[in-house]
């Protein structure tokens, strides 16, 4: 699940006293993982039960591990099935974008309970999206794991902002979308743009 959190923080850097939206923030969880012996850096996640869809199996598992919950509106993308490792296993996997609004309400922090299954340790974090990258290297340098389909989102949003060397063949090809296409597979009507998935939308419902 790529959770995205607008609002609740706010820059005031434009000298006229008026808030200027922040970009959004994402949301990682972590837990102790035994086959790697170390504390791995996610995103939220979990199987999808018997009789869920992967949009209801999303905001269950985010409320659980996270404590966020919103209703199917908040959901702006979900991907076809998408084999996690194709030269170990036919195990496969859907990605889930979803859009967090908040008003900034204190009370409503305080109020987020996760829930995790028996046996579950899991801790959240809430990260400028624009500053992930250099979090996720911090944590690996604390002696945490990181997740690799995690650090291939955040290495295709943080370093292609910047354009290539001007020596690259590729520098006036290759634009910020195309990067993700191997993330974000494109439904049968076309391509979503990358902007439409990180940007808010008006009618979501505030989470409680």
């Amino acid at each position: 699940i790529v959770c995205l959190i607008h609002g609740g923080r706010r820059d005031d850097d434009d000298g006229k006293g008026t808030p200027t939206p922040t970009p959004p923030d994402v949301l990682f969880v972590s837990q102790y993982r035994p086959p790697v012996g170390a504390e791995c850096v996610e995103v939220p996640a979990g199987l999808i039960d018997e009789g869920e869809t992967a949009e209801t199996a999303a905001l269950r598992e985010l409320e659980e591990e996270t404590g966020y919950v919103v209703g199917p509106e908040a959901i702006a993308y979900v991907s076809g099935p998408c084999p996690c490792d194709p030269g170990m296993t036919n195990a496969d996997m859907r990605w889930v974008v979803v859009h967090v609004v908040e008003d900034g309400s204190d009370r409503r922090r305080r109020s987020r309970v996760a829930r995790p299954d028996d046996g579950e340790f899991i801790r959240t974090h809430r990260v400028p999206l624009p500053k992930a990258l250099e979090w996720l290297e911090e944590r690996e340098g604390e002696g945490m794991a990181v997740d690799g389909r995690l650090y291939g989102l955040l290495i295709g949003f943080c370093k292609c902002e910047s354009p290539p060397p001007p020596s690259s063949p590729s520098s006036s090809a290759r634009s910020l979308p195309d990067v993700f296409l191997f993330l974000f597979p494109a439904p049968a009507e076309g391509l979503v743009p990358l902007p439409s998935l990180l940007a808010p939308r008006p009618m979501y419902p505030s989470s409680r």
